[in-house]
């Protein structure tokens, strides 16, 4: 099983806390929180960053990159839970771990071509009120 967030604090720190291996984005920083006009944002009451920081030893967690390099291992089994925990909210690791699976399938020979336009938008959807 995996567990993952985009932001935090969107996980309890029971829930980290279960888990086998635990991976963050950054060790550091308090995320600037900026929100659109009529966002619609989870309802994340009670759960403090700093805190969560705190319950789960952030400052001690790998990094993404640590596993990646192979500084820090991965699952040695099926049966353990990961979690990745996004906590500045940004996608570059997205982008990191599609390459390595891009590469590894090219390698292999597996997996299909597709066209770019599938994964393009042409549109930008309207908010709430259509402005």
């Amino acid at each position: 099983m995996h567990v993952s967030s985009i932001k935090s604090p969107e996980i309890s720190s029971k829930v980290i806390n279960k888990c086998n291996i635990v991976v963050c984005h950054v060790r550091h920083g308090r995320p600037k929180l900026e929100f659109g006009a009529a966002a619609s944002l989870p309802n994340t009451s009670g759960l403090d960053v700093d805190d969560l920081a705190n319950e789960i030893g952030l400052r001690d967690l790998p990094t993404l990159p640590d596993i990646l390099s192979g500084m820090t291992p991965g699952r040695s089994s099926n049966e353990q839970i990961t979690c990745f925990l996004n906590i500045l909210g940004l996608g570059y690791q997205f982008a990191a771990v599609g390459s390595v699976i891009h590469w590894k399938a090219k390698e292999y020979g597996i997996g299909e071509d597709i066209p770019t336009d599938w994964l393009t938008q042409l549109e930008v959807p309207s908010l709430k009120d259509g402005s």
